[in-house]
């Protein structure tokens, strides 16, 4: 067995930290949905605030889950074979997603968020709620789960369409370590990252959500997913960092930063333009996408 790899599980605990962050702001701010909210008047100190907490998170830690769970698929698929990975995967993935929306979620519904409002106690608000379909969308906090499981899908059937077998294990064992991207291809795959998304939110907003799916941010997840599975198959996070990594990692912040600043200020003067930057074809849904 390799070595474990303890930045990764530095990258995860710390990422399921600000997850609970961001939906203990969701409590407090007017932004976002959450079971349970306490939402007192806020200033505009305050709500810039959130808003600039709330929108960084979400830019980048949702799909940085995705690349990190996709880095072990490669290594995880070739030890097992593809049928046996998605049976693991399922296991791992959709029965606890299952548990969720049929106990866990009606639960927190009924008696904590009070959601459920119809008479005849628990157990016929439960049968309503499986009956007419509503528990396909009360996956909650557990659509990443039920989004990375097509992600998985997806990359086994690939896997098995290249494979005789596509149920043996690889005889090849661990992957073997390939260069890491060039600047300008983590430039390109920036660009194509923004494209994907500015195309997909003319279309569906930012704000729409399908089965408890935002379709908007499906482009950066999906992307994200697909570089996990080449970083992990070409080994890259096991090499030592390229010499641009912080100073290309120091620009795209600094653009960053300038880019927020910029939709901060047009929030406060142009509030009524806020609905440009949520998606649609116009220049201010491409800024935010390429924000």
């Amino acid at each position: 067995m390799p070595a474990r790899l303890l930045f990764i599980d530095n990258i995860r605990w710390s990422i399921i930290l600000l997850v609970l962050s961001m939906h203990a702001s969701d409590t407090y701010s007017p932004f976002g949905n959450w079971y349970y909210t306490d939402r007192p008047p806020l200033s505009l100190g305050e709500r810039v605030f959130f808003a600039t907490y709330q929108s960084w998170l979400q830019a980048f830690f949702m799909a940085l889950l995705f690349f990190v769970a996709a880095c072990f698929a490669p290594a995880s698929c070739d030890r097992k074979g593809a049928v046996r990975y998605v049976r693991d995967r399922f296991m791992r993935l959709v029965v606890p997603t299952l548990l969720y929306m049929f106990v866990i979620g009606p639960l927190t519904e009924y008696y904590i968020s009070r959601s459920w409002t119809g008479g005849g106690g628990f157990t016929q608000q439960w049968l309503e709620h499986v009956t007419d379909g509503e528990w396909v969308s009360g996956s909650g906090p557990m659509w990443f789960c039920l989004v990375l499981f097509a992600f998985c899908v997806i990359y086994a059937g690939t896997y098995a369409g290249t494979r005789l077998n596509p149920e043996a294990p690889s005889p090849s064992g661990r992957p073997v370590p390939s260069p890491v991207p060039s600047p300008l291809a983590v430039l390109a795959f920036i660009l194509a990252m923004a494209l994907g998304t500015f195309v997909v939110r003319t279309f569906a907003p930012g704000s729409m959500s399908i089965l408890n799916v935002h379709p908007g941010d499906l482009p950066q997840y999906g992307l994200m997913f697909a570089a996990g599975i080449l970083a992990g198959r070409g080994r890259w996070l096991e090499q030592p960092l390229p010499d641009a990594a912080l100073s290309m990692t120091a620009g795209v912040l600094a653009a960053a930063g300038a880019i927020w600043v910029f939709i901060v200020m047009l929030a406060i003067a142009h509030p009524e333009d806020l609905a440009r930057l949520d998606g649609g074809l116009n220049l201010l849904s491409a800024v935010r996408c390429s924000w």
